[in-house]
């Protein structure tokens, strides 16, 4: 199965209330990483929390196995947090500094989602655009906890306190999610100061057009503007080079996702050590890449089709090289040459 290359656009603008904008996001293609930050704090605190987190994502080395992958990105969020923690200590005399994170990397046709706060990852495809993240606010926690129903939570009163931050305290659980980036058509990280103007209805007819994605951004950010922008406003479209026929079967992730989100929330409520979290999420993780599909990275991802007129393609070629089709065609020669003869040579006696 051949791997996907997806590449991104953006937009980021400070909105029509507030004085500067504290998001910060970063678009990296060679490594497949995206992620959107926005920065809390009075003063200048938020706008240099969200760029300290980006910054601790510039010029990485990724590693190379999920396993390895999944525990580098999470390491390098927690110790964005305690340097962003301890900054705002020594520097803002106690008063809290932090910023919401959503991320977003490719490991071969896997997407490794990493969230806290309130900054969401949507999924789009031809029907619908979907929410792959949840808020992490109060109602939320509290229906994750069981102490709410959905139903109970949707009528609780809308907050936008946020209960996960990077750098709000010395520990931070985020949330971890795999999703299959083939199934989607593409993906949309942004801040609050995106979904909470528009609808996510309207973000998707925006993004279902004909258009260019700049178009597609400029046209979504018209659109927040013009509902008043009360906040600053950060949107990554990630989308691929070429729409992939072949998928990952939602079956492998789907159990995966339910057993980790439980794994996070028991370390989130202290009913787990980090040192548990970490061996059982390995060893789920390890499961799962040994039913996984084999996957190969190529600079441009095919069709199945055109991969299939390839070989043939490269199987006649291969073919015309073989011992045994220069044998074949020699002896087609002289059999014509044997015809000529004769023909001519019954020619000359006429």
């Amino acid at each position: 199965m051949l791997t996907q290359h997806w590449q991104s656009e953006a937009i980021s603008h400070q909105g029509c209330v507030r004085s500067e904008n504290q998001d910060a996001y970063l678009s990296d293609g060679n490594n497949q990483l995206w992620l959107v930050a926005d920065g809390m704090g009075g003063g200048e605190a938020g706008a240099l929390a969200s760029q300290m987190l980006k910054q601790a994502f510039e010029n990485v080395r990724l590693k190379a196995s999920l396993v390895e992958r999944v525990e580098q990105l999470e390491q390098l969020v927690l110790s964005a947090n305690l340097n962003i923690y301890h900054y705002a200590r020594e520097n803002f005399s106690g008063a809290y500094m932090g910023t919401t994170l959503v991320l977003l990397n490719r490991w071969r046709n896997l997407g490794i989602l990493l969230w806290a706060g309130d900054s969401r990852c949507y999924g789009q495809d031809a029907r619908e655009l979907f929410c792959l993240t949840w808020d992490h606010n109060q109602a939320t926690e509290l229906m994750k906890s069981g102490l709410l129903s959905e139903d109970e939570m949707k009528k609780m009163p809308k907050s936008n306190a946020i209960t996960r931050a990077v750098g709000l305290d010395v520990e931070l659980c985020m949330e971890i999610k795999l999703v299959d980036m083939t199934a989607w058509q593409l993906f949309l990280l942004c801040s609050d100061g995106i979904y909470g103007e528009v609808s996510e209805s309207l973000m998707f007819n925006c993004f279902s057009t004909g258009s260019s994605i700049s178009d597609k951004l400029d046209d979504i950010q018209k659109k927040v503007l013009k509902s008043g922008a009360h906040d600053n406003l950060t949107l990554i479209c990630v989308y691929p080079d070429r729409q992939c026929e072949t998928e990952i079967s939602t079956a492998y992730l789907h159990p995966w996702n339910k057993d980790i989100e439980q794994l996070q929330f028991d370390y989130y409520l202290g009913n787990i050590s980090q040192l548990e979290l970490l061996g059982k999420r390995g060893k789920l993780l390890d499961n799962l890449v040994e039913i996984l599909p084999e996957s190969e990275d190529a600079t441009e991802t095919l069709k199945s089709g055109e991969v299939k007129a390839l070989y043939q393609l490269s199987e006649q070629n291969r073919h015309k090289r073989d011992p045994v089709y220069f044998i074949f065609a020699g002896i087609i020669v002289l059999i014509l040459l044997i015809f000529i003869y004769i023909f001519t040579g019954g020619s000359g006696k006429v």
